[in-house]
């Protein structure tokens, strides 16, 4: 079966449709997990308290994130027809699995967490590690500062927003020419 808009086979739909749902799945346990380790190592506080803190801070935000994601699947249950068959079985496995790891994040994600940062305060950096980190911090900071000029100058030059805007919606027309002839 070819989706004729795109030229893809079903079989290629369904692949990124996995893709997507594995990238969902860890999204929420990666959020809550870099807010308890910034908590940890930049604001210096204990293990358990940078994994209360860390997880109380973003818990609402990601609730959010998964009621939004959970919404447009459930509404992909109804949609009537052939692809209401197709889309039911994958929306509720989705549905279950989205709110499985939601729950994992503000549950097991922080225990887990201070149990693993135990002992971490006093861990030093090898030399190797302190040598590539140094490197790489000098290489990519001129690269953020860059970029971070040219947003700001996207933001306060008004003249300049529209070609960037006209040029960047050439570039997407211009990524659609048939790369899908595999």
């Amino acid at each position: 079966m070819q989706i004729n808009f795109f030229s893809i086979g079903f079989n290629t739909v369904t692949l990124t449709a996995i893709i997507l749902a594995l990238g969902m799945l860890i999204d929420d346990t990666i959020v809550i997990l870099e807010n308890i380790e910034r908590h940890f190592f930049e604001l210096k506080k204990s293990p358990m308290q940078a994994a209360v803190d860390g997880m109380k801070e973003v818990m609402l935000v990601v609730l959010g994130g998964t009621i939004a994601t959970s919404a447009v699947i459930f509404s992909m249950m109804f949609v009537g027809g052939y692809p209401e068959k197709v889309f039911r079985l994958l929306a509720s496995a989705l549905l279950i699995a989205i709110s499985v790891s939601y729950f994992v994040s503000v549950t097991l994600i922080p225990i887990l967490s201070i149990k693993f940062l135990k002992g971490k305060e006093k861990e030093v950096k090898s030399k190797w590690e302190s040598k590539i980190n140094q490197y790489m911090v000098s290489w990519l900071n001129p690269l953020k500062n860059i970029y971070i000029e040219w947003i700001k100058d996207l933001i306060h030059k008004k003249k300049i927003r529209l070609p960037v805007n006209i040029a960047l919606i050439a570039l997407l027309n211009y990524q659609h020419k048939d790369y899908t002839a595999y």
